[in-house]
């Protein structure tokens, strides 16, 4: 049996498109977003604008030979046949276009496309479609400005191609320190220990270290963690033994009843990046504000060091 459109439910479908259904939710709200969604997706789907027309008059019930040729008539996920009959969908369509959401193409023998409304709508319940406008591209420059004048910049790329790094990078008035892929480190000449460095004189603020000078330096500075996992966090592996090391560092300070690394307050500064950027994307690359999560108590740590157990 055939599923007819009942006036009732075509005053819903009309009245989702204009926003006023959503402040009443019901299975006829539901149905109506999906039956949009799906003919929004199907005409991004056609370039052709004839063959985009050709899909609407079959779901409104006229037949040609057209038609037939393209195969629409095996188009089962609109169905036509079981649930849903060509008076439903002419109403879902007649919604969609008062709504806005569709549009005539003049230039194209009045042939239905999808409005930029209609993409955003598309977008907003699910439709994924190299048509629809992203905001976001491939990639994302994010800087961030902290209280206490220091710069972040933050790179995502995960969609060009481009060699493996993980940009750890510490750039500052008296030095310079590049880790992944490529380890090197810079310094102004009167900031490293001249009883250290042997070639003192020839050191560059322009120019990386030398190897042997490099490895003094890690040796000088190591840090007691490494030290103590270093050979086995090599071994075990897991982006270079890193992983292994902050799971020994979490399961340490949870045996010994310490501090984490990482508390709640990095957890909710590290998440809300992501939607501050997608806030200043959609306003032009507008500086945001990051809010507060410590609520004025941030600068009460000075410094940071890691806890140990006595």
């Amino acid at each position: 049996m055939s599923y007819i459109c009942t006036p009732k439910e075509s005053l819903y479908l009309i009245a989702l498109t204009k926003g006023a259904a959503e402040k009443r939710p019901n299975k006829y709200n539901m149905e109506a977003k999906e039956a949009i969604v799906k003919i929004i997706k199907a005409l991004l789907d056609i370039e052709e604008p004839t063959q985009r027309q050709l899909l609407i008059d079959y779901l409104m019930g006229r037949r040609s030979r057209q038609i037939e040729e393209l195969g629409l008539s095996d188009k089962e996920t609109f169905g036509i046949g079981e649930s849903h009959d060509e008076d439903y969908w002419s109403t879902v369509i007649d919604a969609a276009y008062e709504g806005e959401l569709l549009k005539q193409m003049a230039s194209k023998k009045n042939a239905l496309t999808p409005t930029t409304a209609g993409k955003k709508f598309a977008k907003k319940y699910g439709v994924k479609n190299k048509d629809i406008e992203f905001q976001n591209a491939d990639h994302t420059l994010t800087l961030i400005q902290t209280e206490n004048g220091k710069t972040l910049h933050i790179q995502h790329n995960v969609m060009t191609p481009r060699p493996y790094s993980r940009m750890y990078q510490l750039t500052g008035t008296n030095g310079f320190a590049n880790k992944n892929p490529i380890e090197q480190y810079c310094f102004q000449p009167t900031n490293i220990d001249s009883t250290m460095i042997p070639d003192h004189e020839n050191l560059n603020a322009h120019q990386a270290v030398s190897k042997e000078i490099k490895e003094k330096l890690m040796q000088k500075y190591k840090h007691p963690i490494h030290i103590e996992l270093e050979a086995k966090a090599k071994q075990v592996g897991g982006h270079g033994g890193m992983d292994f090391i902050m799971d020994w560092r979490l399961i340490y300070c949870l045996q010994n009843g310490l501090p984490l690394d990482m508390d709640v307050y990095d957890l909710a500064e590290w998440c809300s990046i992501i939607e501050l950027s997608r806030l200043s994307i959609e306003n032009g690359n507008m500086p945001v504000e990051i809010p507060d999560f410590t609520r004025g108590y941030w600068n009460l740590q000075k410094g940071y060091k890691h806890a140990f157990a006595k």
